[in-house]
């Protein structure tokens, strides 16, 4: 299932209503072959972003960032870790670094990280970030993540693969 249709159901509440134009496409197109029956047009799906859940998103920026000379930390990538997805150290520098990225139309709010003296890498595929950027964050732009995918094949995920092919301009 598309990252935005699981995101729906977690509590507390269970059930949602979707808006998302990629999910609702990708769920005609499924019906559609479940049933073997064109029941419903599909449009074509321009943006993998809702597709993939917060793990898969997290899993190309984990990917990213090492091809960037970052070693993530695996141990610091926990449930318990709300206000990051996991810590990084570069290899030449030995700058440290943590990573936020939400998915849909959560925002980020730089405020939170205003006081982090480490680099902040920062992802939202939808631009919804709030507040002013500082010397020590770096934007990652849904762009550099499309094309990082597209000229990757070989290191990404089959999961997040299978999504690829889905998308229409990636």
């Amino acid at each position: 299932m598309p990252g935005k249709i699981i995101a729906c159901f977690r509590a507390p509440r269970t059930i949602q209503a979707t808006y998302d134009d990629a999910a609702i496409e990708y769920t005609k197109k499924l019906w559609n072959q479940l049933n073997s029956s064109p029941d419903y047009d599909v449009n074509k799906i321009d943006s993998i972003w809702s597709l993939l859940s917060d793990e898969q998103v997290e899993d190309l920026i984990f990917l990213y960032l090492q091809t960037k000379d970052w070693y993530v930390v695996p141990n610091s990538r926990k449930k318990d870790t709300m206000s990051y997805e996991f810590y990084l150290i570069n290899k030449f520098t030995l700058e440290r670094a943590i990573v936020q990225a939400k998915t849909g139309e959560s925002y980020i709010n730089l405020l939170d990280y205003y006081n982090v003296e480490d680099r902040v890498f920062i992802f939202q595929p939808h631009d919804n970030i709030r507040g002013e950027i500082k010397a020590n964050f770096s934007i990652i732009a849904k762009e550099e993540m499309e094309s990082f995918i597209a000229n990757n094949e070989g290191i990404i995920p089959k999961n997040i693969i299978k999504w690829q092919s889905q998308v229409v301009n990636l």
